[in-house]
């Protein structure tokens, strides 16, 4: 087994840089998708976060099978990219109410999964109220070692919902899948780069970051 993999032909030729995102962003997301959540065709998800991974597993999720597909975040830019990325409902957390939108959505039932990318206390416990009987929550988002959530004990245990943590994925056995459905055109890398900076920019590029000014994936160029 190795970790080490050649970019197929095709995406080194088009996508050389921006397949850089595959090693991190849509890494996360095929863990998340295939490891943690076991999510499935035709199955329901919502993804709370719509950020680099958020919209990376949009993408994936679009591409096998998933639906409907729910993005939720509080960045107008972050949810018009997963839109059009393939989110099939879009919920602004800051002005709406979140769970009613997903039962709506759901014709009442709630998700199969909620993958939650964000780490916060609030959308922790989110994710538990997002998922229908038998639901899955997957967590992807890191918080600080102190940050501590609450969920009803007795609604996860009656409503047998699973909560797992996922983070990144398996290279030997992800890894080959993934860069065949970039090759194959199954999730478009270069409109998952909304910003490109020159090596002299790095500063700016993470300040930008920092600031959560940059809704989707920024490239930096390395240089020839």
């Amino acid at each position: 087994e190795t970790a080490a993999f050649l970019l197929p032909p095709l995406l080194a030729k088009k996508n050389f840089a921006e397949s850089s995102l595959l090693g991190c962003a849509f890494f996360t997301a095929m863990g998340a998708i295939r490891n943690a959540a076991d999510l499935r065709g035709g199955q329901s998800l919502v993804i709370i976060g719509a950020g680099g991974v958020g919209q990376g597993i949009v993408q994936l999720a679009k591409h096998l099978g998933a639906g409907p597909i729910i993005a939720v975040d509080i960045s107008p830019k972050a949810l018009d990219l997963a839109k059009s990325f393939g989110a099939d409902h879009c919920v602004d957390a800051s002005k709406e109410d979140v769970l009613e939108r997903i039962a709506a959505a759901t014709e009442g039932y709630k998700a199969d999964v909620c993958i939650e990318v964000i780490g916060s206390k609030a959308t922790f416990e989110q994710a538990v109220m997002a998922v229908r009987d038998g639901g899955r929550a997957c967590y992807v988002g890191i918080a600080s070692a102190t940050t501590r959530a609450e969920v009803p004990i007795t609604h996860l245990v009656r409503r047998r919902i699973s909560l797992v943590g996922s983070y990144g994925a398996r290279a030997s056995k992800d890894m080959p899948e993934l860069l065949q459905i970039a090759a194959d055109g199954g999730v478009d890398l270069k409109s998952a780069v909304t910003r490109r900076f020159s090596m002299e920019e790095a500063a700016q590029a993470y300040s930008l970051l920092d600031q959560g000014q940059i809704a989707g994936r920024a490239l930096i160029n390395m240089g020839e």
